[in-house]
């Protein structure tokens, strides 16, 4: 669930936020945590929405955690200028793209980042912890706790989290 904190740092940044998510029930809590608009792009063509909702300009930068499903719609809808990171890939691979096509028509960009490449950059890593910590304390970053498990039904939290609906950290209690 990296995109609580993802909106809640984007929101505390001045960002104006637009979420997608894969059903409508997840819309309330993306809105909850700080997104002003929120699309659902199993029922909804968001990069048409994005577009309207940006009156033609675009999404400047763009989150994406689900890979296949969202890609290529985010690249429709990036800004010029515009950067797509791509952080996850929970609906799958994205399919291959024509970089001539998709990127130099609106020098855009796309990258790709994973959290444990920060753990051997020592100092980038302090640093983003040391933002981090220092969003909690002044109240701009909550981590909600969506279920707990009792650790012998370690196996179902495991399946309840692979089903993607899940809608918070999951726990384990001895």
């Amino acid at each position: 669930m990296r995109w609580r904190a993802a909106v809640q740092i984007a929101v505390a940044a001045g960002a104006t936020v637009i979420g997608t998510v894969s059903s409508d029930e997840k819309m309330g809590l993306v809105r909850k945590f700080g997104a002003r608009e929120v699309i659902n792009y199993t029922t909804h063509d968001f990069a048409a929405e994005a577009m309207r909702i940006t009156n033609g300009h675009g999404i400047d930068l763009i989150l994406d955690a689900v890979g296949k499903p969202t890609f290529e719609k985010g690249l429709a809808c990036l800004a010029p200028f515009g950067h797509l990171i791509l952080y996850g890939s929970a609906g799958g691979a994205p399919d291959p793209i024509d970089v001539r096509r998709h990127l130099f028509a609106k020098s855009q960009k796309i990258s790709g980042f994973v959290v444990p490449m920060v753990y051997g950059m020592k100092e980038i890593h302090r640093r983003g912890l040391d933002a981090v910590f220092q969003l909690a304390r002044e109240g701009k970053l909550t981590i909600p706790i969506g279920r707990t498990f009792p650790l012998a039904e370690a196996a179902d939290a495991v399946r309840f989290l692979q089903s993607r609906r899940s809608t918070g950290k999951l726990l384990l209690i001895p």
